[in-house]
């Protein structure tokens, strides 16, 4: 299991009391976003109630994960990308398989048409709104083909079309 970030929103639902959901999954995080939760600098800040949660979600969960940087191959097929700014160490997912890509951004797009075409609009959800701008512009840039970051999801939604364009865009990318 892929986790793209440790807030609150995207762990909750990982333990039932103090039972895995998913008791047989391998659960897959950043190294990094890793060390900045399970820091005792975290304590007393803004960000204390998602260390809350990771305390009584992921902790218990502590031998089950495997913890990974950038470019890491977590699966066949499926990699890690760096997407810092929305929390320290937030991870995208490349998926790929026969010929054809997907990307999973978690939360660096907050907002699926204004992070695209305004990367560097600040976003309150995001704890370093500088990385995070970076990582828009670096990923969309790589990642996304130029006619979808000038006119995002609504494109697809008018033209279906567009969303085959868009899958073969990111395989062209790499």
């Amino acid at each position: 299991m892929a986790i793209s970030h440790l807030h609150a929103d995207h762990i909750n639902g990982l333990m039932d009391g103090d039972r895995p959901v998913f008791s047989q999954a391998r659960h897959v995080v950043g190294q990094a976003e890793w060390d900045y939760w399970t820091s005792a600098d975290v304590c007393g800040t803004p960000a204390a109630m998602h260390a809350t949660a990771i305390q009584r979600k992921i902790l218990p969960l502590r031998e089950k994960m495997t913890f990974i940087g950038a470019g890491a191959s977590i699966a066949p097929g499926v990699t890690g990308i760096v997407a810092a700014g929305h929390t320290p160490g937030h991870m995208a997912f490349l998926l790929e398989s026969a010929g054809r890509s997907l990307l999973l951004t978690g939360d660096m797009a907050n907002h699926f048409v204004a992070s695209l075409q305004k990367p560097d609009w600040k976003v309150s959800f995001d704890m370093d709104k500088g990385a995070a701008a970076i990582s828009r512009k670096r990923i969309s840039a790589c990642w996304l083909p130029k006619e979808f970051r000038l006119s995002a999801i609504t494109c697809i939604i008018r033209r279906p079309a567009m969303l085959s364009r868009l899958i073969g865009a990111f395989a062209s990318c790499r």
